[in-house]
């Protein structure tokens, strides 16, 4: 299950993201449980507000989003959540107290906790099983209301709105579509994992309310299902039902990307630069999935004849010529947990016309831009001007990476969101790893060589997978884009496609078909 599935722990990093409008404090209150030594860094990161980079669009447009099989909408609610009484409101102190600036960001930490609970309930509770989705946990938290309770003199009772931006299959919330969903959280997001533990006859104590592989208490958020056999959950005692609003973001329709600057002169001169990062699985060495699609993307390069100009193990560059331009490709497989992965990643987009990273998010870490500030001894720079396009290709990255990445050409002398020059292609739920070749190529392919839309182009790479292995690709920033295509560069004819149509004219098999597929 680990091989297959990027990160399966999705959204642990960005658990104190919601409380990030305010400081660097607050994301570390929101880590009380114990996280992997390479977490730290992401959970205690404060990302970008994120509500301007993805709700204001450039030139006024209104905010709007693409995704073949996926639904963006704005999610809005009004909920409460149980936390420990703090020693110094005893006696007459009132526990509204707690709504003052001295104990807002401790108090937003907690409901954090409670609000991660929603990736559980947006993957595995019944309603969502077989279309899920996934909250960006960038929304904004505002306290409403702190209350004693009786029968919990030890507990204080705090009601809060919240407002955040969400993507769903298309299932759940249909193509521009205003609509109510139901769900449930945890009343008290510190005590909810005790509460479902169960012994057994001969001893071993399990939790009944989430996964039995995944059983421990480090990532019941996400696992979490009270629907399950044997779950031990009161419903009404331990868990708050969520009515939450959905406002649908409208669908762009017909969009191109901006292929005049792509294909044009965009920095690089006449050459068109592809970064290509691959991460590794488990392991750096030949045999692992990571490296399985590092050697896939190689073999369909060289099957386009690309030529090697730089042959090294895990790096290789290829360069084909074309009569209006070059294509380079920069192809790596990189250990996402060292430097050099790091000094690849922003050496890569800061360079590339078409960057894509295909491997784990490793909890929100491997791409998190403080994280990488932090390590490298220096901030991000993007060229504000070049128009870029991103394609992250791991578990959830609209959740853990949209945003921030969209922060990063934010050009404040121009008054522009950062929307303008970059395109950002993600995911909203788990990405099957071994697919992940097939799904870089197919937008390689259906951007550079065939210049589609947006959304003829996404369509086709959702399509490398099955209907139940969806990750729920998307586009996002794509409002601005141009409606019609540039004829200023021509398409290109696949060396491969020339192949197929001889081996269909001649009636051959054809070994090739999987190459183009999408």
């Amino acid at each position: 299950m680990e091989s297959f599935i990027r990160c399966l722990f999705v959204a642990l990093a960005i658990v104190g993201s919601v409380a990030a409008n305010s400081s660097p404090q607050a994301q570390l209150a929101t880590t009380a449980a114990p996280l992997p030594a390479s977490t730290v860094a992401a959970t205690t990161t404060k990302p970008p507000a994120t509500t301007k980079a993805t709700v204001i669009s450039d030139g006024g447009a209104q905010a709007q989003f693409f995704g073949p099989d996926s639904t963006q909408a704005f999610i809005a609610f009004e909920s409460y959540v149980y936390m420990e009484r703090p020693e110094h409101l005893e006696g007459d102190h009132s526990p509204k107290e707690l709504l003052s600036e001295r104990w807002e960001l401790i108090v937003k930490a907690v409901v954090t906790r409670q609000l991660e609970h929603m990736f559980g309930a947006f993957l595995n509770f019944p309603e969502f099983k077989d279309a899920q989705g996934a909250p960006s946990m960038g929304g904004k938290i505002n306290l409403l209301d702190a209350k004693n309770m009786g029968k919990m003199p030890t507990h204080v009772k705090v009601s809060y709105s919240y407002k955040d931006q969400v993507v769903f299959h298309h299932d759940t919330l249909g193509i521009r579509q205003d609509k109510t969903i139901k769900f449930w959280l945890p009343a008290d997001p510190k005590t909810i994992y005790a509460k479902g533990l169960v012994e057994q006859a001969d001893g071993q104590v399990f939790n009944f309310c989430t996964d039995m592989e995944y059983n421990a208490k480090i990532d019941f958020w996400y696992f979490w299902n009270p629907f399950l056999p044997g779950c031990p959950l009161d419903m009404d005692e331990d868990l708050t039902t969520i009515k939450a609003k959905l406002t649908s973001v409208p669908q762009t329709k017909k969009t191109y990307p901006e292929y005049d600057m792509l294909l044009g002169d965009n920095g690089n001169g006449k050459t068109l630069l592809i970064t290509w990062v691959i991460g590794m699985d488990e392991f750096l060495v030949q045999g692992d999935l990571g490296y399985d699609n590092f050697d896939l993307a190689h073999r369909l390069l060289v099957l386009e004849q690309f030529e090697v100009t730089l042959d090294t193990e895990f790096f290789k560059i290829y360069k084909r010529s074309y009569p209006q331009f070059d294509i380079v490709v920069e192809l790596s497989f990189e250990d996402q947990f060292t430097k050099q992965f790091t000094e690849r990643v922003v050496d890569s987009m800061r360079r590339a016309d078409l960057f894509i990273y295909d491997g784990h998010s490793g909890l929100g870490g491997h791409l998190d831009v403080r994280r990488m500030e932090e390590e490298l001894g220096r901030p991000i720079v993007l060229d504000k001007t070049k128009y870029q396009i991103f394609f992250l290709n791991g578990c959830a990255t609209f959740s853990y990476y949209n945003a921030a990445f969209t922060e990063l050409k934010k050009d404040k002398d121009r008054n522009l969101s950062g929307k303008k020059y970059l395109d950002l292609v993600g995911t909203a739920v788990g990405a099957i790893l071994n697919n992940g070749a097939f799904r870089d190529w197919s937008l390689i392919v259906n951007l550079i060589y065939r210049q589609k839309t947006w959304q003829k182009a996404l369509k086709d790479v959702t399509g490398v997978d099955i209907a139940a292995d969806t990750a729920l690709v998307h586009i996002n920033n794509d409002e601005d884009n141009p409606k019609k295509r540039s004829r200023k560069f021509k398409k290109l004819k696949l060396v491969t496609e020339r192949n197929n149509n001889r081996r269909r004219r001649s009636g051959r098999s054809n070994n090739y078909e999987i190459v183009v597929r999408g």
